[in-house]
């Protein structure tokens, strides 16, 4: 049964690894502007999961009771590739909000690596919202 899991684990983490790299290019594309819009939408984001009574199933489409993770990164990220920029930043930012729930507390090391890439994005999104302030607050002195 170990085994069993500790495989789940690792095809998990090389399906969410692969994601996280494309998240990181769909962010790294976004204007600074549009940064600042997504650093507010993931942190509503994660706030609604966590109200969820399983956070890491948030937005899911179809959940097997049998898999401990829904299709909602997948969901997600299908939408983060759309032309439409408000759906690009709303599969973004819900993708980012379940996969921080789905990997919080993962004991798998790949999991846990994929968790700190989350906590990056998370990071760099405040750090852009926060240069944003502190701009405001230098041309109003």
């Amino acid at each position: 049964m170990q085994f069993l899991t500790k495989m789940l684990a690792l095809t998990r983490y090389v399906m969410l690894a692969r994601q996280a790299k494309e998240v990181r290019k769909l962010i790294d594309e976004l204007p600074v502007s549009a940064k600042r819009a997504l650093g507010m939408l993931v942190a509503a984001e994660i706030q609604k999961a966590a109200q969820h009574p399983q956070p890491h199933l948030y937005g899911s489409e179809h959940v097997d009771r049998y898999q401990p993770w829904g299709d909602a990164s997948d969901v997600a990220l299908s939408r983060a590739r759309s032309d439409n920029a408000q759906l690009r930043l709303r599969g973004i930012a819900t993708w980012i909000a379940v996969v921080f729930h789905e990997t919080e507390n993962a004991s798998h090391g790949g999991l846990q690596s994929v968790h700190r890439d989350v906590l990056g994005f998370l990071g760099e999104l405040k750090g852009t919202y926060a240069q944003a302030a502190a701009d405001k607050a230098r041309a109003a002195a």
